[in-house]
């Protein structure tokens, strides 16, 4: 299915999402029995009115600019028929792949799971009624960035070998061992995130059927299966407070999800009429400057950040949390592209950064099906991901995640390519 549709990650990415937020929200709202608003806010009426007619505007608008779009290109040039399949090899350095691989192993067994900076298939339990957070250590936080592009390199490493010798001998083990790194990729749990199994899942799937393409239907079969009971075990572990019973089971028996509690979920997942009415009630009362936009994108670019860390303005999200909340909070509730665009440039531009995501999306998308090596696809495959399973979030957290990668992969993967072709010289 996604073979034959324009730009299929991102086009598949707003069909979704727009179908979760626009039919299936709507319905789990209207089952619900609990009165408007979430649990720390009530918006009013008038302003969840507004919202949904927003929501319409928004819907229609990013409709028809993805149309113009798509009809404009060529289905063989922006899909995943347009890869160069033959031409898909490791450009870097081997060697120094291997020893950042060797090197992330050594910082995983050392301090990655030691330090609780990572979780290896479940969220482990080490105190009851401790919540699992965030890590929000730069060191740590690098530290284990490295882990994770280490193990993936060893993944790609594996691919690179053994697609090889898998075309001259068919045997199980030249297939398997690849896998076997994919699963170890995607069992790296970060915090309570399971975005990053999302994001791992899709890019290990993609280079194994790249790689494998006569194993196509095994290869989704066995990721979806790893990927997805990962996932329910952290689901568990987040939405039924496993860390408050000390186990999983207890959790499981003890654990009520009632349609009241779906429909406030999707509200806040999927940016519902009451995420966008609180915004509208936050610029009702609260008056933000401009200079906190400029602000907002400097603190969240890699590198400039660690500038502005000691500056006198305030990040929009934490304005937006300690609105809601009543206190001082710098995280909670992330703002949609809507509601970013609504307090800076108002009703008619809403629409604006949800324009600005899915263009460079899309840009992402059409570079990626260009890529004559594993390194581009890892880069950009990732980047493509998290962008198409977000589209409808504000960009300041995408312009933190994009710029980091890009700073963190990118320097390591260039690095060794040139060193790869000086090698050569």
């Amino acid at each position: 299915m996604l073979k034959k549709v324009k730009y299929p990650v991102t086009t598949f990415g707003v069909i979704l999402t727009e179908y979760l937020r626009c039919v299936i929200l709507p319905l789990f709202i209207s089952f619900s029995e609990s009165d408007p608003g979430m649990l720390y806010i009530n918006p009013e009426p008038a302003n969840i009115n507004i919202s949904i007619i927003l929501m319409s505007y928004e819907l229609i608008i990013i409709s028809i600019f993805l149309f113009f779009i798509t009809e404009k290109t060529s289905y063989k040039k922006y899909s995943f028929d347009s890869l160069k399949l033959n031409r898909l090899t490791l450009k870097g350095n081997r060697l120094i792949y291997l020893l950042i691989s060797m090197v992330a192993f050594v910082l995983l067994v050392t301090v990655g799971i030691p330090q609780n900076l990572v979780n290896i298939l479940y969220i482990k339990i080490d105190q009851v009624g401790v919540r699992n957070g965030d890590e929000e250590n730069t060191n740590f936080i690098l530290i284990r960035q490295f882990i994770q592009i280490g193990l993936f390199l060893t993944f790609l490493l594996s691919v690179s070998y053994f697609k090889e010798r898998y075309k001259k001998d068919i045997r199980k083990i030249n297939f398997l061992i690849p896998v076997f790194f994919a699963f170890l990729n995607i069992a790296i749990i970060i915090g309570e995130r399971r975005s990053n199994q999302v994001y791992m899942s899709f890019l290990c799937a993609l280079i194994l059927v790249l790689s494998y393409p006569t194993l196509r239907r095994k290869i989704i079969t066995y990721i979806s299966l790893f990927g997805g009971t990962i996932l329910i075990f952290m689901s568990i572990y987040k939405f039924s407070y496993a860390f408050i019973y000390g186990s999983y089971g207890e959790a499981i028996n003890n654990s009520n999800y009632s349609v009241n509690e779906i429909s406030k979920l999707l509200q806040i997942y999927f940016f519902g009429p009451e995420n966008i009415a609180a915004i509208l009630d936050l610029k009702r009362n609260v008056q933000i400057s401009f200079d906190n936009l400029i602000f907002d994108i400097g603190r969240s670019t890699f590198g400039i950040s660690f500038l502005l860390k000691s500056s006198e303005y305030t990040l929009t999200s934490e304005i937006f949390n300690t609105f809601i909340y009543g206190e001082s909070r710098a995280s909670g509730q992330v703002i949609s592209s809507i509601g970013y665009s609504l307090i800076y440039f108002g009703f008619v531009f809403a629409p604006l950064f949800t324009i600005i995501n899915v263009w460079f999306s899309l840009f992402i998308e059409k570079n990626l099906y260009k890529s004559e090596s594993f390194e581009s696809i890892y880069l950009l495959g990732y980047i493509l991901i998290r962008m198409s399973t977000n589209l409808f979030v504000s960009s300041i957290p995408l312009i933190s995640f994009i710029t980091m990668t890009l700073a963190t992969v990118g320097l390591v993967l260039i690095t060794s390519q040139v060193l790869s072709v000086k090698r050569k010289g």
